[in-house]
């Protein structure tokens, strides 16, 4: 039975380990960027692009913007969200048809899992981040969101009204 049981132990730790290999040390977002790098370093890893100026909101919150950033088969501006610890938020901006809702939700689906189905993550990360902007109603509708092992939430929601949709990756 002692020899049953540590056999079962080490095909335990092994299994473990190789688990734990398989999971990134952090999360990338895009080009290697990682959570708390800071606006020189972005601009660093996306080389050439067209940026929007660093923009300084309220409580220390900066935001910076690239135009027509590629995600899977769309383009879409691409929002760079700092807070005093460095990168926070990253999203993404795009009109999307039905069709297009679909296959991005599948691609999505496919890297991250399921998801749950919620919007209110982004809504609260919003609202603490520029209160001042998300004071109203929540805008957001529908959606899945993804919680990956190292904190980093996934949102996929649309805007009530119209055919933007956002993808947002917070820490």
């Amino acid at each position: 039975m002692k020899r049953f049981l540590a056999w079962m132990l080490a095909v335990m730790c092994m299994i473990g380990t190789a688990a734990a290999a398989e999971l990134p040390a952090e999360f990338s977002f895009r080009n290697g960027i990682t959570w708390g790098m800071e606006a020189q370093e972005i601009l660093a890893y996306e080389g050439e692009a067209e940026w929007h100026d660093l923009e300084q909101l309220a409580g220390g919150v900066k935001v910076m913007v690239l135009e027509d950033a590629e995600v899977s088969l769309f383009e879409a501006d691409l929002s760079y969200v700092f807070a005093e610890s460095g990168l926070q938020m990253c999203l993404y901006e795009l009109s999307l048809n039905e069709e297009e809702v679909g296959y991005l939700t599948g691609a999505l689906q496919t890297k991250y899992g399921e998801g749950v189905h919620s919007h209110e993550m982004l809504y609260e990360m919003m609202c603490a981040l520029v209160p001042d902007i998300y004071e109203e109603e929540d805008p957001f509708a529908g959606g899945l969101c993804w919680y990956l092992l190292d904190g980093t939430v996934i949102q996929f929601v649309g805007i009530e009204g119209s055919d933007a949709h956002v993808i947002a990756y917070m820490n």
